[in-house]
């Protein structure tokens, strides 16, 4: 579950340092959105942003600020989740074999 969590928010830096400071360097990672490995980004700031009109700054640096203190938090519940699944899926085996 550990090295799930740590491979996920090491992803997620690098997703985030190639948009943000390297211009997309890396071909293909520009094309994936930012809530494929943080969700909460689109609950806090689409979601949340469209139900209640924030347009001040001092919220949307707020909302910034929760992100990012979330991000280490959702990467390990993604390692739980998927340690989880893994072992859910490998309980059923089939033909003899593991599934993963």
């Amino acid at each position: 579950m550990w090295k799930v969590a740590i491979a996920h928010l090491v992803l997620t830096v690098v997703y985030f340092f190639n948009l943000f400071y390297m211009g997309g360097i890396f071909s293909g990672l520009e094309s994936i959105p930012y809530w494929i490995l943080q969700p909460q980004f689109l609950i806090l700031f689409d979601v949340l942003g469209k139900l209640f009109h924030i347009k001040s700054s001092s919220a949307s640096w707020f909302s910034i600020g929760i992100c990012i203190a979330l991000i280490p938090i959702w990467s390990f519940c993604f390692g739980w989740i998927f340690a989880k699944l893994d072992n859910w899926l490998n309980y059923f085996p089939v033909l003899g074999k593991k599934v993963f």
